[in-house]
C-alpha cells in the first residue's frame, strides 16, 4: 500500500509490500506522486517488481530444492534421474540432530562444514550401495563359497 505525505515542500511516496523491497520517491507535485504510486502498485500486482532479498533469508535449503524439483525439473529430459537424486538428497541426514535441508539459505556457505559432511556421507552411502549391487551381481554369476 502506498503512503503519500507532505515532507517540507515536496510530496513523498512510500510503498511497502510483503515480498517486495520498500520503495520511496519524492515529487514536487502531488499529482505526480499519486501517478507514480499507482504505477508502482500496478507493477507490484503484476509481480513485475524484483523480490525483496530479505524475504529469501527465511527459506530453507530444502524448500529451495523442493521448489526446483517441483517446478523446473519436470521440464527436463533427465527428470526421472534428477527426481531420484533430489529425493535422496532431501531425505539424507548429516547427523542425528541436524538436517542439511533445514538450514536457512542465509546460513548456507559454499565451503561450510555441513556441505562437506553431507558430501562425505553421500559418497560413503553410494559406495556402500554400489558394493551391495556388485556383490549381488557377482553373486548371481559366480557364487562364492
Amino acid at each position: 500500500m502506498a503512503t503519500i505525505r507532505q515532507h517540507r515542500e515536496k510530496w513523498q511516496v512510500q510503498i511497502r509490500r510483503a515480498g517486495v523491497r520498500p520503495m520511496s520517491k519524492s515529487f514536487t507535485l502531488r499529482k505526480d506522486a499519486f501517478e507514480w504510486a499507482r504505477h508502482i502498485e500496478r507493477q507490484a500486482d503484476r509481480h513485475e517488481l524484483p523480490t525483496d532479498p530479505k524475504a529469501l533469508q527465511n527459506i530453507t535449503f530444502g524448500e529451495l530444492v523442493r521448489r526446483y524439483r517441483d517446478t523446473v525439473r519436470p521440464r527436463k529430459k533427465t527428470a526421472r534421474a534428477e527426481t531420484y537424486v533430489l529425493n535422496a538428497f532431501l531425505s539424507h541426514k548429516i547427523c542425528p540432530r541436524r538436517h542439511f535441508v533445514s538450514i536457512p539459505l542465509r546460513h548456507v556457505r559454499p565451503r561450510s562444514d555441513d556441505r562437506r559432511r553431507w558430501l562425505d556421507c553421500a559418497v560413503r552411502d553410494s559406495a556402500q550401495r554400489l558394493r551391495r549391487g556388485l556383490d549381488a551381481e557377482f553373486g548371481k554369476v559366480a557364487p562364492t563359497g
